[in-house]
């Protein structure tokens, strides 16, 4: 909402993103319904608008319900940012999460030698606590018992060509040859296996693709001819842990391809995005841009790390790319190391640009001890059992 303030003292306010019908110029969450408008910063005349999905909650939810529903779909659609002038129009600037699905906040912005400084919340390293539990223990189902029901259905449609009440329809029908290629499609994704074809797709959209295309077509042609074998079908392709299942699965192809830590984005003119950091500073457990404090001795960075504890790093080269202080930095329990020296991209000559991932320079020396996956595990092995413990003494009341 834009408030203008009124001689009277009261204030009249206008919906600039919301209801279109009440007056709003822009419909919710400009499109899209992950969206929320998590910060809002002025910078050199306009007011920018940082994403926020809630994957916090979203996480939740897998330990509630085994229902990795939502935070597939903030995966998919990360934390964007938006630009407003003066006069309340809205410009796009990045949808992409600057070329990272796991950017699900820009978290903090600020203002340091005239630059744009923008702190992302990165969730690779909390989410990969969820989508490396490969023991069905989350989703109910392993992969191997998933392809063995890939497999029975396979099974049950090439009985329907050799059924006499069925093949004359089911061999001239597409669709069923279609159904068959996308469930071997699905097992070849959970398999890895790319001997026979491409598998480099995402598990959902197969999915989804297989259910649109049963239900309109193959569904239909199964209750005509053999309304039995239908619901045999039904009862495995439309089960929810079978669905729970590839939802699961496709978490867990985005976050293995995602790099873990925060990033931290610098931009002279609000557009052009270089990375500072796209890592954490070379440290994934530092999932957060959280605090940033522009001083005459510089800009401190607070990371946010529940983990190992909070870092503080501070920026004092006013160049156009700004690299971290060299200075010794230490660590409870920890040596003594150097920070990372990170290398940053190029200047784009467009907006809404990708920004690659930075390398960090190999050289030997001592890296901070960050802690192993054991301490992740334990992370989120808490949050599970706390939320089953919810789920369980919400059924006894129920019971009683």
């Amino acid at each position: 909402y834009r408030g203008d303030p009124q001689k009277d003292g009261s204030w009249k306010w206008t919906p600039i993103i919301g209801d279109t019908s009440k007056g709003a110029k822009y419909e919710f969450g400009l499109g899209k319904k992950q969206s929320c408008a998590g910060n809002l910063y002025v910078y050199k005349d306009h007011l920018y608008i940082g994403g926020y999905n809630d994957p916090m909650l979203d996480l939740a939810e897998i330990g509630n319900k085994a229902d990795f529903h939502l935070l597939y779909q903030d995966l998919k659609n990360p934390a964007c940012l938006n630009r407003m002038d003066k006069n309340g129009n809205i410009e796009l600037i990045n949808d992409d999460g600057f070329g990272a699905a796991s950017t699900q906040y820009l978290w903090r912005f600020s203002e340091y030698n005239n630059k744009l400084v923008i702190g992302t919340f990165d969730i690779t390293t909390l989410a990969k606590g969820f989508t490396q539990l490969t023991d069905g223990s989350l989703s109910e189902m392993t992969p191997e018992e998933f392809k063995k029901k890939m497999d029975y259905v396979e099974d049950l449609l090439e009985s329907l060509k050799k059924d006499p009440s069925g093949v004359a329809v089911a061999s001239e029908d597409e669709s069923v040859d279609e159904m068959m290629d996308q469930l071997e499609d699905m097992k070849d994704i959970v398999e890895g296996d790319n001997r026979s074809r491409e598998v480099d797709q995402d598990i959902v959209e197969v999915y989804d693709e297989l259910i649109e295309n049963y239900k309109k077509f193959v569904k239909p042609l199964l209750h005509e001819i053999n309304p039995e074998l239908e619901k045999q079908i039904d009862d495995i392709i439309l089960n929810s842990t079978v669905e729970n299942f590839v939802y699961y699965y496709g978490c867990s192809q985005i976050v293995s391809k995602q790099e873990a830590g925060c990033d931290v984005l610098v931009s002279s003119d609000g557009v052009h995005f270089d990375a500072l950091t796209r890592n954490g500073f070379n440290d994934k457990y530092n999932h957060g841009g959280r605090a940033f404090i522009p001083t005459d001795n510089g800009l401190f960075l607070g990371m946010a790390n529940p983990f190992w504890g909070a870092q503080l790093w501070r920026i004092t080269d006013g160049s156009e790319n700004p690299k971290p202080d060299t200075d010794k930095t230490d660590k409870p329990d920890t040596d003594k190391t150097d920070k990372p020296e990170i290398k940053e991209d190029q200047p784009s000559d467009k907006g809404n640009t990708t920004i690659k991932p930075t390398e960090t320079k190999k050289e030997d020396k001592k890296k901070v001890n960050t802690g192993d996956h054991t301490q992740v595990m334990i992370y989120v092995a808490a949050i599970i059992i706390s939320s089953l413990a919810v789920v369980l003494l919400k059924r006894k009341k129920a019971e009683n």
